[in-house]
């Protein structure tokens, strides 16, 4: 099974502080891939776990207490969630799903193209392009390969104050804005402003 985290070398740990499992550039694979049985799923039996109940608001299934989140409006019980936004955990299982496959008649989810190009609704998307899923179509077309996928951004935890370090004098300087460009932030020396990607800032 493939397992995708929006934290580049999460680890997982056992309850005496080992390390059980380290994600790599935000993915971890057991096995085969694409495999949901059980010998290549993660085991979770020892390890801590970091959420009070699953996604089901019990104490029952380990996985979802650990951190495992859904990406597909689903829970590990097959219950759907009222939200996708529920569904928010630490990791989550995105196996490669081939491209003719059909999707979960459920808006809002993000895929990300593996292998080869897949068409949906009517758009053909290369390798690493990103699609939303629509709840009106779900038929996929093409020989690649995609997986559900977590829009990060690539940023970290440390992305605002590293913005602070590079791009602004003090870190908190009245009276400017900053506009997202393609490049990043571009820094505007006014406070008046009526650019929806206001950034202001004051002492």
């Amino acid at each position: 099974m493939r397992y995708i985290t929006p934290n580049a070398n999460k680890i997982l740990f056992n309850n005496n502080g080992t390390e059980m499992v380290r994600f790599k550039q935000g993915v971890h694979v057991v096995g085969t891939a694409a495999c949901g049985a059980a010998a290549h799923l993660i085991s979770y039996s020892g390890m801590q776990r970091n959420w009070a109940t699953d996604l089901d608001g019990l104490t029952v299934t380990t996985a979802e207490m650990c951190g495992l989140g859904s990406l597909s409006g689903m829970t590990k019980t097959g219950a759907t969630l009222s939200d996708l936004s529920f569904g928010v955990r630490d990791f989550y299982e995105a196996p490669p799903i081939s491209g003719g496959t059909n999707l979960v008649a459920l808006a809002g989810g993000i895929y990300k193209v593996l292998t080869g190009n897949i068409g949906y609704n009517g758009v053909t998307y290369e390798v690493n392009d990103t699609f939303i899923r629509s709840g009106a179509v779900t038929v996929t077309v093409g020989g690649g390969t995609f997986g559900a996928y977590y829009i990060t951004h690539e940023c970290d935890e440390f992305l605002d104050e590293h913005f602070k370090i590079k791009d602004m004098l003090v870190g908190d300087e009245a009276l400017d804005y900053f506009e997202w460009d393609a490049y990043g932030f571009d820094p505007k020396n006014s406070a008046v402003t009526a650019d929806t990607d206001y950034w202001g800032w004051t002492r």
